[in-house]
């Protein structure tokens, strides 16, 4: 796979002086409930090498309230997935990215060559989005750069999972928000949005997904989280901006996946 999204990366249909639109590098998550800054020391780690752009200040949050009571839970056949530009992205640029998106694919299908599952964009963010019956009910803020690792972050997997670090550590990132319209809840659209984000994970090479889940004390949220193959990582506390659990619990897993995820979760992305 990864031969393959390095061949069809960084095509564009314009010829000249137009940046690249995609990358093939690395997703990874921090989920986080309400409003989340990360620290001067994760923005350090976020800046090195391979994670484009840092997070810098952005406010991390989760807004899911996954209900215990009975509800119709929904299957990825059930919803459909889009990968799109961040909010803030310039129109311009939306429509640039839309077009080279477009011209993969075209040129894909005229090689006779496989489309990817999904395919990120260069700049490191993206918004994976939920529609249902064509109305968009969830989006989900995700960094699309495989972030370099840290000391602590090596020491947690190996005290966790037993993984020594390879020379230059296991791949990081983060889920920058997740929400879902209130409405919505209760019917399994968060459990489905981190299977279809550590599916894009997955292929971009990713190693393990953090996250800072607050609920304000309740237990609920890092209940969910820890249901859903997540374990609390004190050690991370401080480097992911949450000193003391002052803004919520550092947790931490495997990014893994089913061998036929894509064959239920279509992403479609750009």
């Amino acid at each position: 796979m990864r031969s393959i999204l390095k061949s069809i990366t960084f095509y564009l249909i314009f010829k000249s002086n137009t940046a690249t639109a995609f990358t093939g590098h690395a997703i990874r998550s921090i989920t986080a409930s309400n409003e989340v800054k990360l620290s001067p020391s994760t923005s350090t780690i976020y800046k090195k090498e391979r994670c484009h752009p840092s997070l810098g200040n952005t406010r991390l949050y989760s807004n899911i309230e996954e209900k215990t009571t009975p509800h119709e839970t929904w299957n990825h056949e059930d919803v459909e997935w889009v990968l799109s530009p961040p909010p803030d992205t310039p129109m311009f640029e939306k429509i640039k990215l839309k077009a080279a998106a477009n011209a993969i694919r075209t040129e894909l299908l005229l090689k006779d060559d496989p489309i990817p599952p999904v395919l990120c964009p260069k700049g490191g963010k993206a918004e994976l989005e939920c529609f249902r019956n064509g109305k968009k009910i969830a989006k989900f803020g995700l960094t699309t750069s495989r972030g370099p690792s840290h000391p602590l972050i090596d020491e947690t997997i190996q005290e966790f999972y037993g993984v020594s670090a390879s020379l230059d550590g296991k791949g990081i990132g983060a889920i920058i928000y997740m929400f879902v319209e209130p409405e919505y809840r209760g019917k399994g659209i968060g459990t489905l949005a981190l299977e279809a984000m550590a599916a894009i994970q997955s292929v971009q090479g990713s190693d393990f997904t953090v996250l800072v889940a607050d609920d304000n004390g309740s237990g609920k949220l890092i209940k969910w989280y820890e249901d859903c193959g997540f374990q609390q990582a004190p050690k991370l506390q401080e480097i992911f901006g949450s000193p003391d659990a002052k803004f919520g619990i550092t947790m931490i897993r495997p990014t893994s996946v089913r061998s036929d995820i894509f064959a239920k979760c279509k992403i479609k992305w750009w």
